[in-house]
């Protein structure tokens, strides 16, 4: 079983087949490319369905996209990282990371955008400040995890099923190199993020006694620092 699952991970979160861009559906203007991630259908059906959800919602809800010309229906896999779409066929697609992407959610608001860690490897993260001509920007980055089924060593436990875990939402500043670096807990090293505007920024969290682990607070930082 353990193989199996194994094999089922393997599949769904590494090998993503790539399809070219020659949908000639309504509202998709040709030029870019996606992924096709239907492999899923191919999954053996028997297998015990994992408790909980890689998604954030199941349900895909309407959204636009930047390069689609119509409202798309998304939905964000956080444990793949992935955001998915359907298409005219009702098949599920998945945008490719490597384009620049923002998705904005119809109902909420909420906006994804494509970004890049100071790693080099690119994802999808939310946007909470800022935009594409901001110097600074502020992201949260939401995460689940795959946890696999635990066998247990003798007669008297019981097993754990597979099930898809909640991890902590972490924040993530983007500098003048576009890239994205984890919003640090201290309040010296958060300063020392904004090359040549370090003490200023000390000052202004002191004198307005801000807190770097609320997001407002952040953000009336950001502010500070793109009026200075």
């Amino acid at each position: 079983m353990r193989n199996t699952w194994l094999f089922v991970l393997l599949l769904v979160f590494v090998l993503p087949l790539y399809a070219q861009s020659s949908d000639t559906r309504p509202g998709f203007d040709g030029k870019r490319e996606y992924i096709d991630n239907m492999l899923r259908s191919s999954l053996n059906t028997e297998l015990p369905k994992p408790l909980g959800s890689p998604y954030m919602a199941e349900d895909f809800v309407p959204a636009k996209i930047n390069h689609f010309t119509t409202t798309q229906l998304v939905r964000y896999n956080a444990a793949s990282d992935n955001m998915e779409f359907r298409n005219s066929k009702n098949d599920i697609l998945v945008l490719n990371k490597l384009n620049d992407y923002t998705i904005t959610l119809n109902n909420s608001k909420k906006v994804y955008q494509t970004v890049t860690y100071t790693n080099g490897k690119r994802g999808f993260a939310v946007l909470l400040w800022g935009d594409k001509d901001s110097e600074n920007a502020l992201f949260l980055k939401e995460r689940k995890e795959f946890i696999p089924k635990k066998v247990t060593s003798n007669s008297y436990g019981n097993d754990q099923p597979a099930k898809y875990e909640k991890l902590k939402d972490v924040l993530y500043l983007r500098g003048a190199d576009g890239t994205l670096a984890e919003v640090p807990l201290g309040k010296k090293k958060f300063s020392e993020m904004f090359k040549g505007k370090e003490k200023e920024v000390q000052q202004y969290i002191k004198k307005n006694n801000l807190k770097i682990r609320k997001q407002e607070d952040i953000k009336k930082v950001l502010a500070f620092v793109q009026e200075h």
